[in-house]
């Protein structure tokens, strides 16, 4: 095939041929992306499951672009018989996914995948980071109004404070439940299911509703929920918390819909405005009508570079605060929601703080430090 490949081309292949076996089964999918890596020149899938139907998903999506090379609408989407081929040539344009697979009463979709590679280099196109505008903490509001008795405890407080100065790297998050204030709760969810939320893409990078805090349609409850965010009480409630030194503090906001679909992909260039942006005290906030079944996804996952396993898990949770403090080389991304999320949608606030400066460990008379335990739950 390599052979025939390059003569019908024109393009003089390496001997090196890369393959792999595919397996997706129920719920499983794979994002938009280009496979353009080292020297691959032209990718090619060969299919082998029986009588799939389209009902069952797993159809290959090939994208347009634009005139940034970024994947815009669905050209053409492909149900693959037995014994198909689909064969394509590796560029900045030739961005394709596989939708994902619904159901368990059919096998599942196998194929194999690979690549062949040319000398040709890779011309990487760099692309802009997603940076969000910061916000230096003003004016004092009455948490008490949003936020439960719970979090106001001494003994609480100090657990926290504690567990926050046990740790030299970001090996903690805190999941607190039942921590904003029914009533005002309810008044928050009821705007945020009547406000006007925007698709965000392109979707190399993300498909997510985000809902703009600084726009017009922020108002009544939400508007009060940002400012108390935003606010220097909110910033003597994280010192607090933290036990933390903040010197020139400084907070960005995001809010964004969790709903069957949706995803953040976490790129190159994104880790590297992480690291520009420093180590912070990130909180997230839930607001939904229901609980999500824990393996449905939207799940806020954080990372290490250069390392694939999860360093922290953030599920979301209604009426929920999780608290990460994140060192400047660990990045976080929402995970790809599937059908087994709620009908409902959930709404998730994203709170980051910056400037924070984490207290000397204690060190024992021997000289070594507190145990590292990932907290989980409070």
């Amino acid at each position: 095939m390599r052979a025939w490949l390059s003569f019908t081309s024109g393009i003089d292949l390496l001997p090196e041929v890369d393959s792999t076996g595919s397996c997706y089964q129920n719920t499983d999918c794979l994002l938009p992306h280009s496979d353009q890596v080292e020297n691959r020149r032209f990718a090619f899938v060969f299919y082998f499951t029986d009588e799939w139907q389209e009902s069952y998903g797993g159809q290959t999506n090939i994208y347009n672009c634009d005139e940034n090379c970024d994947p815009t609408t669905v050209f053409a989407s492909l149900t693959h018989p037995r014994n198909s081929l689909l064969l394509f040539e590796v560029s900045e344009k030739s961005w394709h996914s596989v939708t994902e697979v619904v159901g368990e009463d059919h096998d599942p979709r196998l194929s194999i995948n690979g690549w062949f590679h040319t000398t040709r280099p890779i011309q990487p196109r760099v692309r802009p980071p997603l940076i969000r505008p910061r916000h230096t903490p003003k004016d004092e509001v009455d948490l008490t109004v949003i936020l439960t008795d719970k979090l106001f405890g001494d003994i609480l407080k100090e657990d926290l404070k504690k567990a926050f100065n046990e740790y030299d790297q970001m090996l903690i998050t805190l999941v607190i439940q039942e921590v904003l204030q029914e009533s005002f709760s309810k008044k928050v969810l009821d705007e945020l299911d009547s406000a006007t939320w925007i698709e965000k893409g392109p979707v190399n990078k993300r498909w997510i509703a985000e809902f703009d805090v600084d726009g017009d349609d922020c108002k009544g409850a939400i508007a009060d929920f940002v400012k108390a965010l935003r606010s220097q009480s909110m910033m003597n409630f994280v010192e607090k918390m933290t036990g933390f030194e903040f010197k020139d503090p400084q907070n960005t906001i995001w809010a964004y819909r969790l709903t069957r679909g949706c995803y953040t992909v976490l790129g190159d260039e994104d880790a590297e405005q992480f690291v520009k942006d420093g180590p912070s005290v990130d909180y997230w906030f839930y607001f939904g009508k229901s609980q999500w079944q824990e393996d449905a996804g939207g799940v806020t996952v954080y990372i290490r570079k250069d390392q694939e396993t999860p360093v922290l898990l953030c599920p979301p949770t209604v009426n929920a605060m999780a608290v990460v403090y994140r060192e400047k080389d660990v990045f976080p991304f929402v995970k790809y929601v599937n059908q087994l999320a709620d009908e409902h949608p959930m709404y998730v606030f994203g709170l980051s703080v910056y400037g924070g400066i984490k207290p000397a460990k204690d060190v024992n008379e021997d000289g070594s430090g507190d145990a590292k335990v990932e907290q989980n739950g409070a």
